[in-house]
């Protein structure tokens, strides 16, 4: 708080209640400096001089009072710096530590009100943080123990029945849709994730995807036309690749209207994925349709940690995304 204690004695002064008025009473005192100075001198001192050195006198004190008005001025902006460098260690990782503050001026409310903004952010990385918790350990352990479940009643039985199929895919999928959440998460909170590229079949991928929404489609009687080549290789992070695939189709699948095909392709180095849109009185029927751009945000992260390009198309009711791996 040395660095603040210049300011905390002139806003005790009790005309000094704003910014302005500070800046004023300095300015004011340092343009009368100089006369006051050379009165001083001259009267003080009983100085008798002609007029050309009173003039040079006058010059000197001058220079010596704007010197002095700087100092002071400059010192008036000290709790600027002071936030600014507590802002910056705040966002290099360091704990807030700002003290607290009586000022009655501008500078009072803007130190308030940074440390109101910094305390709401706190709160919502700490509501993050417990979403992420709730996520990773109880909304995911619960459904890792579901799947390890019929998992190993397969292994029992050889054999699943279609209704415990059925079962066994909603969960595999509501599993992925968390770690897609995950995946969003850790990216925003560390940045570019490491790179794990290698080399996948890409028709296998979308494949092994598709046949989590086999439920979902049956629902609406939807079906996907999947139509990519058996060699089309592309070099990517598996791990990433799925996601950006998955919330595609998934996106596909749940605003696509009812008894409509969706069309997946891979053409001249990108996959595309089409289908008809639900008309908005159509998509109003059913609430848990509503989006909440949540998909596309996670789109747009995975494509873009992958390199790729992102290309939409909207005529009337036909929707098509286009991905360029190249």
């Amino acid at each position: 708080m040395k660095r603040l204690l210049f300011y905390q004695k002139l806003d005790k002064i009790p005309f000094l209640k704003t910014m302005a008025m500070k800046v004023i009473f300095i300015a004011f005192i340092g343009i009368h400096l100089p006369l006051l100075l050379l009165v001083i001198l001259l009267v003080g001192f009983q100085i008798t001089s002609d007029a050309l050195t009173a003039v040079v006198y006058l010059l000197f004190f001058t220079l010596i009072a704007s010197l002095i008005t700087l100092y002071f001025l400059n010192k008036l902006i000290q709790p600027v710096r002071y936030l600014s460098l507590n802002l910056r260690c705040y966002v290099s990782g360091l704990n807030w530590n700002l003290p607290k503050v009586d000022f009655r001026d501008e500078t009072g409310s803007l130190f308030r009100d940074v440390t109101s903004c910094v305390e709401t952010l706190e709160n919502a990385i700490q509501e993050k943080n417990d979403l992420y918790q709730m996520l990773s350990h109880d909304l995911k352990g619960t459904l890792a123990a579901l799947q390890a479940g019929y998992h190993l009643h397969k292994l029992e039985n050889k054999e699943l029945s279609e209704e415990e199929q059925l079962k066994m895919e909603m969960v595999e999928r509501q599993i992925m849709a968390i770690n897609s959440l995950l995946y969003l998460y850790r990216s925003d909170e560390n940045g570019i994730l490491p790179d794990h590229s290698q080399e996948l079949n890409l028709k296998q991928l979308t494949d092994d995807i598709c046949a989590l929404f086999y439920s979902a489609l049956l629902l609406e009687n939807k079906q996907i036309e999947a139509d990519i080549p058996h060699d089309v290789a592309i070099q990517k992070d598996r791990f990433v690749l799925r996601h950006l695939l998955f919330n595609l189709i998934d996106n596909a699948v749940k605003y696509s209207r009812r008894n409509t095909a969706i069309k997946i392709g891979y053409r001249d180095g990108a996959f595309s994925i089409q289908n008809v849109i639900n008309a908005a009185d159509e998509a109003d029927e059913k609430s848990w349709k509503q989006s909440t751009g949540l998909g596309q945000k996670i789109i747009s992260k995975t494509a873009l940690d992958l390199g790729c390009r992102l290309q939409t198309e909207i005529n009337g009711n036909d929707f098509r995304v286009r991905v360029a791996f190249a």
